[in-house]
């Protein structure tokens, strides 16, 4: 309960500007974004854009999953089952919760035991994921591999990633990344966000150019 207060204090209640990241992941238009955040940054920038909302969920009685879904429409979100899910849409997984449109996080130790213990099991990933992911790379922004919960939480959410699986933008990644990292068939990029922020509008300007 404590917890939650205080995730909501932070997240729900408090007015953050706008990152420069959230703002151009947002301008991507992409299919399938995995938010590790708590925030609600990058579900604002996706506020004129129609998607499926995946959202983690941990000691929930009444159900089997650890999920809650959420369709948006360009104006609110509105919970659906799996089986009403507009596979068309592009997708918004937030495994570690938000408090939009409703409060739910992964975030006490009993949170990430439970969680982690559905993820290996097949309870935490909605099925449409499950097949949409499939041999897919992934890149990771601003995301640090030091945890143990934060490196679980990965390898599961990725499961079936196409070989390699990857690039992660780290600067000056740790031994245990580096180790971690490489067990995963993932390329490390000794970068930072700003760096790519950097590169993206060099690409930009360029085009504009020609």
């Amino acid at each position: 309960k404590a917890v939650n207060n205080f995730l909501d204090a932070t997240y729900k209640d408090t007015q953050w500007s706008t990152s420069p990241l959230h703002a151009w992941l947002g301008a991507q238009k992409l299919p399938y974004v995995i938010d590790a955040n708590r925030d609600t940054q990058l579900q604002l920038q996706y506020a004129a854009t129609p998607h499926t909302l995946v959202v983690g969920i941990a000691r929930m009685a009444g159900t089997a999953f650890r999920f809650r879904l959420f369709h948006y429409d360009g104006t609110q979100y509105t919970a659906v089952e799996q089986e009403a899910v507009d596979s068309s849409l592009p997708i918004l997984f937030k495994p570690l919760g938000t408090p939009l449109p409703e409060s739910n996080y992964i975030a006490s130790d009993a949170d990430f035991v439970d969680y982690i213990t559905e993820l290996m099991g097949g309870f935490a990933i909605p099925s449409f994921v499950k097949r949409s992911r499939q041999n897919k790379r992934y890149v990771t922004l601003g995301l640090r591999l030091n945890r143990d919960t934060d490196r679980m939480v990965f390898s599961d959410v990725i499961f079936g990633a196409d070989k390699p699986a990857g690039w992660a933008l780290i600067a000056h990644p740790t031994d245990k990344e580096k180790r971690y990292l490489d067990r995963l068939n993932i390329e490390i990029v000794n970068a930072d966000v700003a760096d790519l922020l950097a590169a993206a509008q060099g690409v930009d300007s360029a085009l504009e150019a020609a």
